[in-house]
């Protein structure tokens, strides 16, 4: 079915013809009018909109019901109404028109001034988040900074305890250096059983194999006179003589 709506306008002595695709609210259709029908718009002309009933009687409408009546009688869908202009708003009529003019301008600058206000709180928020971005991005390079001075005073105690290592293995090998130069005095006094050598070469030996049994003895091998036979015995082949020195421990 066609919903297509087309109205005849008589206005005095003209006639107007409007079509809508859909047959528009009672609002709708007076705005539609008022600027449609005068030449200037925001000047509101008091008129009344009437039509010829079935009856042939003049019907007056003046509300959406009024206006949704006779779009559910019409026989067809051209409607013809007529406009009638009212005398002019008496003065208390255009005092009150003029008020709602004036408060719909004060609606407007209050809503101008909410959207201004509105605008001013985004702007200070965002202002806000950046200063909040801000100091986290200070915080985590604070945290960077930190995280490097942990890594560089872990750094720094690490290296302290290797020194202190060293100094401790140092210390070692000067109280075995004293040993040993006392196992030499004692050597000179005492016979090796087995002699691996004369007396007189022995101090040569001790000397020549003095790293091999510093490995030995912090190898936890501490019996100098019979490291010292096994190293002579093979040569100074450190690796034998630990063999030999695991196999006697462990038999």
């Amino acid at each position: 079915m066609n919903s297509r709506l087309q109205v005849k306008i008589r206005a005095g002595d003209s006639f107007r013809r409007y079509s809508f695709d859909e047959p528009p609210s009672w609002k709708s259709f007076l705005d539609h009018l008022n600027t449609h029908l005068y030449s200037d718009p925001s000047v509101l002309v008091p008129f009344r909109v009437e039509y010829k009933d079935d009856e042939d009687d003049l019907v007056t409408i003046d509300s959406e019901e009024e206006w949704q009546e006779m779009l559910k009688y019409k026989k067809s869908n051209l409607v013809t109404l007529i406009i009638k202009e009212l005398p002019p708003l008496s003065q208390e009529l255009q005092i009150r028109q003029e008020e709602i003019k004036q408060q719909e301008e004060l609606k407007r600058q209050e809503e101008l001034k909410r959207q201004e206000e509105f605008k001013r709180h985004e702007e200070i928020k965002r202002h806000e988040e950046i200063k909040r971005q801000e100091e986290i991005k200070r915080q985590e390079e604070l945290k960077q900074q930190e995280e490097i001075k942990r890594k560089q005073e872990l750094k720094k105690l690490e290296k302290d305890k290797e020194e202190e290592k060293f100094l401790q293995y140092m210390e070692k090998l000067k109280i075995m250096e004293k040993e040993i130069s006392e196992i030499e005095e004692k050597n000179q006094k005492v016979r090796f059983s087995p002699k691996p050598v004369s007396s007189h070469n022995q101090n040569y030996y001790i000397k020549l194999y003095a790293p091999n049994l510093q490995t030995l003895y912090e190898a936890g091998f501490q019996d100098i006179q019979r490291n010292l036979y096994l190293l002579f015995t093979f040569n100074g082949d450190i690796d034998t003589v630990i063999d030999k020195l695991q196999y006697q421990y462990h038999h």
